[in-house]
């Protein structure tokens, strides 16, 4: 995790925008929140795949809420001009 905060910030640097560092302050919480629920399952059920399933569930329901709204037949219109 150290080294990719240093990669981004290093990124950041060199194009000298700071575009790459507004995704640490959702990626650090969701990846501390991860392993906890990793961690939690993992020694609760002795099993990884449960822990596996639960925060891809999270990870797949965190970014369909923070992308943009996109109708399903707004993607289908754009190939029938």
């Amino acid at each position: 995790m150290g080294y990719t905060i240093t990669y981004f910030i290093l990124i950041c640097l060199l194009l000298g925008s700071f575009f790459f560092i507004q995704f640490l302050y959702f990626a650090v919480p969701m990846f501390l929140l991860f392993v906890f629920i990793s961690a939690a399952l993992y020694q609760k059920t002795g099993n990884i795949i449960s822990g596996t399933i639960v925060v891809t569930t999270i990870f797949v329901l965190l970014t369909t809420t923070l992308s943009p709204y996109l109708f399903g037949l707004d993607f289908v219109s754009i190939f029938a001009h």
